[in-house]
C-alpha cells in the first residue's frame, strides 16, 4: 500500500463511488441466488456477502464465478429498469434500503455494473486464497518455480 497524498472527497462521491458499489454487490448476489435455486425472488434475498452464497452453496470460488457467468444476460451494465424486467422485481432498492445513503445511490446511478462487480469480488477472493495456498504448501521452496 502507498499514500498518494491526493485528498478524496468521499461525502461528494457518496453515490457513485463505495455505496454503489454495495449495491451493484448485493444486486448481483440477488440474481446469482435466484441462478443457484436458494431463492425463488429478488425480495427473498437476505444474503449481505457473496461468502454467505458460497458458504451455503458449499460451492469453491471458481463454482461461483461460473454462476456469476451463467446469472446475467448481459456482462454489460443494467439500468433499474432491466433489473426489473430480467429479475420481476417491482423496486431492486427496496431490497438495499439498509446501505448507507441508498437515497444517493438511487438518484445519481443510470445503471449498475452486476457482473463484473459479482467477478471482480470473487475473482480477487480466489487470488487471496489461492495464493495463501501456495506460501503454505510445505512442498515448495526458494528454487520451485511455478
Amino acid at each position: 500500500m502507498a499514500n498518494s497524498v491526493t485528498p478524496s472527497a468521499k461525502i461528494a462521491t457518496v453515490g457513485t463511488r463505495y455505496n454503489k458499489r454495495v449495491v451493484e454487490c448485493r444486486f448481483a448476489l440477488a440474481a446469482m441466488a435466484i441462478k443457484s435455486g436458494k431463492i425463488e425472488n429478488f425480495e427473498d434475498c437476505e444474503y449481505k456477502t457473496f461468502r454467505q452464497l458460497q458458504d451455503d452453496l458449499s460451492y469453491s470460488f471458481t463454482q461461483m464465478l461460473e454462476l456469476a457467468e451463467q446469472s446475467f444476460s448481459s456482462k454489460e451494465p443494467y439500468t433499474p429498469n432491466k433489473i426489473q424486467r430480467e429479475f420481476q422485481v417491482e423496486n431492486p432498492f427496496e431490497n438495499v434500503k439498509d446501505v448507507p445513503y441508498i437515497n444517493e445511490v438511487e438518484s445519481k446511478n443510470k445503471d449498475f455494473e452486476l457482473y463484473k462487480r459479482a467477478f471482480h469480488v470473487l475473482s480477487e477472493a480466489k487470488r487471496v486464497v489461492d495464493f495463501r495456498e501456495t506460501c503454505n504448501n510445505a512442498e515448495l521452496n526458494e528454487d520451485t518455480k511455478i
